[in-house]
């Protein structure tokens, strides 16, 4: 594979890619007849075009010259190559992966023919692997994700020195400073009446008990001062 217009791809590479075009060309033999009208197969028709196309320019880049005056050919075309080969991997990249992977997420979406657009899906994805560009996609996906950071964190960050310098300037009510004396004196007296209450309990239960013995003596005496003054009475009835 060629990488940035220098390294050439490797044979495993090679035989990979030339693997997934075998497959395509298989795909486009057999679903020709029933789904060439079909919105995808257009999209699916480009792919396999550019990816012959890529893969031919890659054998002729790997090819051994026989001799010297086909060494000196070859020079002179693969600089052209090399440089048509980096043109279509950015514009897979830049333009035409995102319309693959809708239109076949679109097919396996509609669920008549997902299998089919999985396949697609899987190829495409196998493909980008072998050229670096799922790679080179993950890099950019986490300088952006970087990027989001580091503004979420500005602002983040300038909310917390505004509200920090709002409390410096006594914009934020924080309230009245009690002296640890007059909490002591509160203590000590609620202590104190929490002492006191059993003892006033106590004094007030004797009071008590004091007021039902005299009530009780005098109501004893009251009976027998009514019974004497009776027998009296009857005392002189009788001589009357």
């Amino acid at each position: 594979m060629e990488q940035d217009g220098e390294k050439k791809t490797s044979k495993d590479d090679l035989d990979c890619l030339q693997h997934l075009s075998n497959l395509l060309h298989l795909f486009h033999h057999r679903n020709k007849n029933q789904h060439r009208r079909s919105i995808w197969w257009r999209h699916f028709s480009i792919f396999r075009r550019q990816l012959n196309a890529y893969v031919a320019d890659l054998h002729t880049l790997n090819e051994a010259p026989a001799s010297h005056l086909e060494s000196m050919r070859k020079k002179a075309k693969d600089k052209a190559l090399k440089t048509r080969v980096s043109e279509r991997r950015a514009l897979w990249q830049e333009v035409l992966l995102a319309k693959w992977q809708n239109s076949f997420s679109q097919l396996v979406a509609d669920g008549r023919f997902a299998v089919l657009g999985l396949v697609l899906l899987a190829i495409v994805a196998e493909t980008c692997k072998v050229l670096g560009i799922t790679a080179q996609l993950e890099e950019v996906g986490q300088l952006e994700i970087g990027k989001v950071l580091d503004d979420f964190g500005k602002e983040y960050w300038a909310d917390d020195n505004e509200a920090s310098a709002a409390d410096s300037h006594g914009q934020e009510d924080l309230g009245e400073v009690v002296a640890r004396t007059q909490d002591v004196s509160v203590a000590s007296g609620a202590q104190a009446e929490i002492q006191s209450a059993p003892q006033d309990r106590s004094a007030g239960r004797q009071r008590c008990i004091k007021k039902r013995q005299l009530d009780g003596t005098a109501s004893h005496l009251g009976r027998k001062k009514r019974k004497k003054g009776d027998a009296i009475d009857e005392l002189f009835s009788g001589l009357g």
